[in-house]
Parts: C-alpha cells; sequence; structure tokens
C-alpha cells in the first residue's frame, strides 16, 4: 500500500513540474506586439521570413502567426517587438524581477528573471531568462536573450 502512495505521490508530481515548465508565455497576451522572432535549429519546419544564422535560423513573423505556432514548433529563443514603451506592461505581465543593466551601443539594457520561461542563463551569477533592449522608443524582449541584435 505504501508504495502505491508513494508512486501515485511522485507521479502527481512529475506531472505538476510538467505543467509548471510549460505554462504559456504571457507575452502573447500583449496585442501592442509588431512582430515576433523564433530562433530556431536550421532543420526545424517553419514559415515566416527567414534568416539563417549558421545552423540557426531567425524566423520572423506577426504576433496572430506566433499565437498559431508557438505550441508547434522547438525553439531555442523568442523575441517580442514593441514599437512603443510597453515596458511597464511587459514586465508585470512575466512577473520579472531584475537582475542587471547596462548601456550597450547606445541602447539600455535590462535582464530579467520571470517564473514563466524555464530556460535561463547566468549573468554575473545570477540566473536571467528574460532580456530587454529599450532604443529610440522601441522594446525589444527576448527569451532568454536577445540574439538578433538591437
Amino acid at each position: 500500500m505504501k508504495k502505491i502512495i508513494v508512486f501515485v505521490l511522485v507521479l502527481f508530481m512529475v506531472g505538476l513540474s510538467y505543467f509548471a515548465k510549460n505554462k504559456e508565455i504571457p507575452l502573447f497576451n500583449l496585442d501592442s506586439a509588431t512582430k515576433v522572432c523564433f530562433v530556431v535549429d536550421e532543420n526545424e519546419k517553419i514559415l515566416g521570413d527567414i534568416t539563417q544564422c549558421g545552423t540557426k535560423k531567425f524566423v520572423y513573423m506577426s504576433l496572430a502567426e506566433a499565437r498559431e505556432e508557438v505550441g508547434k514548433i522547438k525553439f531555442d529563443a523568442i523575441q517580442f517587438y514593441f514599437d512603443k514603451d510597453v515596458l511597464k506592461d511587459v514586465l508585470e505581465e512575466m512577473k520579472a524581477e531584475k537582475v542587471s543593466s547596462q548601456k550597450v551601443q547606445g541602447a539600455n539594457v535590462e535582464y530579467y528573471y520571470s517564473p514563466y520561461f524555464q530556460d535561463s542563463v547566468l549573468i554575473e551569477g545570477k540566473k536571467v531568462n528574460m532580456q530587454i533592449a529599450l532604443k529610440d522608443g522601441e522594446v525589444i524582449a527576448g527569451l532568454p536573450l536577445i540574439l538578433t541584435g538591437y
């Protein structure tokens, strides 16, 4: 009986961790995104405005198209582009906590951690899974990082 209870408990915990790791990315809720870029392996089948970079493809599309594709493809990173200052909305949607910031190529670049995205990198010894660049009123949010430049 104890083995059955332990098995059910372990199965329940595995199920919970699966769903916790696969939450929807809240940035898809912000209709102000002008475009989205998926960073995928060169073998991934996805339609859009594609730029090849080594073994990766940068696939640009509208927010509506990205909403359709997000559950169908495996991506290494995703970037959202906004044409107005919506930083507050982005941070609220992602429940993001600021880790650090710097100025790069005339842009203010900020690093955050959000519970909504599983992949992360270490920046200054802290977990980061969202990078935001602010330049000329444009906001680019990359999960876990912006890989296309800003």
